[in-house]
């Protein structure tokens, strides 16, 4: 079935510095994922299994929430996947950035929950009391093993980011963005 996400993409110069970071821990760590073109930087607010006229109708739904939000980037984070993971399934370590989970950022989340409900998705992952937004930077093979510079710019501080829509790649990606706010 079909894998469908409703995200926030990052404001350009967030999202750039996001890249070239992920790019510097790629080329220092063996890496199953790093941001790109086909891997843009986001913010989860759901991902859903569903056919397409499902996803449609959800999309339609979720636009609910807004279209811009304020985040705060919190600082960098390195968590074991397990193996069977629905995104990774060989497993491995996710480095990321957490989001602080804002009023705005939770409204929006239960927004984009009840909507995918509504369609009869499926909904994936972190929803509901387990929603914990962030942004995935890499997928690492396992823990690294030197040092991780702390680039400020691309893991700390406020940012704008704005609603979007599109097809879930893997280690959850998003290769195509359907439609955006």
């Amino acid at each position: 079935m079909p894998r469908y996400g409703v995200i926030l993409l990052l404001e350009p110069a967030v999202a750039d510095a996001s890249i070239a970071y992920s790019a510097a821990l790629a080329a220092a760590h063996p890496t199953f994922m790093a941001l790109g073109p086909d891997a843009p930087p986001h913010i989860t607010l759901l991902h859903a299994a569903c056919e397409p006229a499902q996803a449609a109708e959800w999309w339609s739904a979720a636009q609910r929430a807004g279209d811009t939000f304020d985040v705060e980037r919190a600082g960098l984070v390195l968590e074991e996947v397990p193996v069977g993971n629905e995104y990774s399934p060989d497993g491995g370590v996710t480095c990321g950035v957490n989001i602080i989970r804002s009023a705005a950022l939770n409204h929006a989340h239960e927004i984009v929950l009840a909507a995918a409900r509504e369609a009869g998705t499926r909904p994936m992952g972190a929803a509901g009391d387990r929603f914990r937004p962030h942004i995935t930077l890499n997928f690492f093979r396992s823990f690294p093993t030197g040092p991780i510079p702390f680039a400020a710019p691309a893991v700390s501080g406020p940012a704008t980011a704005r609603l979007a829509f599109g097809e879930l790649g893997p280690f959850g990606t998003f290769p195509r963005i359907i439609s955006s706010r």
